[in-house]
């Protein structure tokens, strides 16, 4: 069948575009269009700055995430959590923290120097104004392999945090993704280097700016079931914490009120006698004078 269309101009073409983006968006109750934030595509300018074979394997680790949200139903996309991978396995919990909070206060920085654009009207209008909070912060760890310096569990070398906001999120994305680790990590002495770098210490380094070693990040994936049994763990633990401080609070009050009951029994105590009145001894009648009175009238 034929199809006719009115010709507009090239603005309002993209106009309509950018429309038909944005109305994606907003039915797109999964966040799929997420999985394109931070890839880069071939016969673009940042392909450029990476190795041919880098870029193949960054195109297939999109694939298999795409194809992952595709094929089962229950995944979709974070809109405040990240995962992280390269991180050099000499990182800790409290660097990667101070470099995803340190990277929102860059972004806005590099926004003032005209080196990056700014976030879109919608993208700022989720959170941006508020201040950055870290929810969480987790390296992953391995379950049968200890670090001899530090002698906790080795790190894998990927990690999750998630920020209390999308666009904070976004931001530390967008500064983080491709990051040189010496750059992202500058605050921590990276002297001890990992296994890995040593043992590939003869080869030679890319010489090109985006490397495979590079920080990668990206948005994580969600399984609904799995978090919908999170949130349910933790309204129930919510829920203990709650009886278990009103219990003790009782059981408090209940020892309380026990004592001062043992006091005012201890006070009250007249070895099995009735308790005096408050008339004092003198106003009573002497009972004796009644007595002889009534003897001498018998008489």
């Amino acid at each position: 069948m034929l199809s006719v269309a009115k010709a507009v101009d090239r603005s309002t073409a993209h106009n309509l575009a950018t429309e038909g983006i944005e109305s994606r968006k907003a039915k797109d109750k999964r966040c799929a269009y997420l999985l394109k934030e931070g890839v880069v595509f071939p016969n673009t300018p940042a392909a450029g700055l990476m190795a041919p074979a880098d870029l193949e394997h960054h195109i297939k680790e999109y694939g298999v995430r795409k194809n992952q949200i595709l094929k089962n139903p229950n995944l979709y996309m974070s809109k405040t959590r990240l995962s992280i991978h390269n991180i050099p396995r000499s990182i800790e919990e409290p660097a990667l923290r101070s470099a995803a909070m340190s990277a929102i206060s860059k972004f806005k920085q590099e926004i003032k120097d005209d080196k990056r654009k700014p976030l879109s009207a919608d993208e700022m209008a989720e959170g941006w104004d508020k201040l950055p909070r870290l929810v969480q912060c987790k390296i992953v760890r391995s379950s049968d392999r200890v670090d001899a310096k530090t002698g906790k569990s080795r790190s894998l070398g990927y990690a999750f945090i998630e920020f209390s906001t999308h666009a904070h999120a976004l931001a530390c994305l967008r500064f983080l993704n491709f990051r040189n680790t010496k750059q992202a990590f500058s605050k921590v002495l990276l002297d001890d280097e990992d296994e890995d770098e040593k043992a590939d210490g003869s080869r030679q380094k890319s010489a090109h700016e985006i490397s495979r070693r590079s920080l990668r990040v990206m948005f994580a994936i969600e399984n609904a079931q799995i978090v919908h049994k999170r949130e349910l763990r933790t309204k129930v633990a919510e829920k203990n914490r709650a009886m278990k401080t009103v219990g003790a609070g009782a059981d408090d009050k209940g020892k309380d009120r026990a004592g001062s009951k043992g006091k005012a029994k201890g006070k009250n105590r007249n070895f099995g006698m009735a308790p005096a009145s408050n008339t004092s001894a003198s106003k009573l009648p002497n009972r004796s004078k009644f007595t002889q009175g009534n003897r001498s009238k018998r008489q």
